[in-house]
């Protein structure tokens, strides 16, 4: 089967001198003098390097519920072992990337999510996962070689760039600017964090992932008008551009609660997570709410 390059798209060069700096520049950790510079260089590259929207076209061996059993055991995976947000995003990101190029056997696919967390977790992590724990963790399912071997086809595949731009990335920023309480912002994540285990959303825009999940927070949660004239100016999407995604992101979390991919349901169920998976969604959304 002929492999499909990583999905390239074009995007416009768009002049954003009204965007604002956010953070506080007493605050070393916000590198206020660099954020929006970040931001910009993020907005004008998240499209040039995406998943192959149709992957499965790839694949004669994986299919749309294998990808989601194995994303569901590396939410799990990542739970557990505590580590940051945008590592869960990461890992998923390089298997997608992985398996727009490359044609898999299912009985290596477990592995490619170990060698994608084990890269994932070398980027992000203060203290990386070890190959032997996720050896253990995968019931030795395959040896440490033949997971360091899958780690060094990953590298290869994706040319090393394992610095991508995620959702994740846009998601904390818009929701500084926003600044929403505790439970919209749990919303939001779990809204974009359950986006992880469908193909759907495979190659969509991160930005505009990332903005859709806090409009559909916002709506469910009664407060659309925060996303206001300046929310649009600094992401640059109006509630027009992000409204069949979010009906999409809305029907997305409401088969969750029926599915048999738990884990990130089951995260977002705590009091910590202010058990934001728990709440009661609607059927649909009022279109007057747009």
């Amino acid at each position: 089967l002929e492999s499909h390059p990583f999905q390239k798209r074009e995007f416009r060069r768009v002049s954003l001198p009204k965007l604002e700096r956010i953070g506080d520049p007493e605050n070393a950790q916000d590198v206020t003098e660099y954020e929006l510079e970040i931001y910009q260089y993020m907005k004008k590259n998240e499209t040039k390097e995406l998943p192959y929207h149709n992957l499965f076209q790839v694949q004669t061996n994986i299919t749309p519920r294998m990808r989601s059993t194995v994303i569901d055991w590396i939410a799990e995976v990542h739970l557990k072992s505590k580590m940051h947000t945008d590592t869960l995003y990461l890992t998923v990101r390089l298997i997608d990337l992985y398996l727009s190029k490359i044609d898999l056997d299912k009985s290596q696919y477990q592995r490619l999510g170990c060698a994608a967390m084990l890269i994932a977790s070398k980027n992000l992590e203060m203290h990386p996962t070890a190959v032997e724990n996720l050896v253990e963790l995968a019931d030795h399912s395959f040896t440490t070689q033949e997971l360091i071997e899958m780690e060094s086809s990953l590298f290869n595949c994706v040319n090393f760039h394992v610095d991508q731009i995620l959702p994740s990335m846009f998601l904390k920023r818009y929701l500084r600017l926003i600044l929403p309480d505790n439970e919209i912002t749990m919303l939001s994540y779990y809204i974009c964090e359950t986006s992880l285990l469908y193909p759907d959303y495979i190659g969509i825009t991160p930005s505009r992932l990332a903005a859709a999940s806090i409009l559909l927070a916002l709506n469910l949660e009664g407060r659309i008008r925060m996303w206001n004239q300046r929310i649009v100016r600094n992401t640059g999407y109006s509630i027009s551009d992000l409204y069949d995604l979010v009906h999409k992101l809305l029907q997305t979390v409401i088969s969750s609660t029926t599915s048999r991919f738990q884990a990130i349901r089951k995260k977002y169920a705590s009091n910590q997570m202010y058990n934001v998976s728990l709440m009661q969604f609607p059927e649909s959304l009022n279109i007057e709410d747009f």
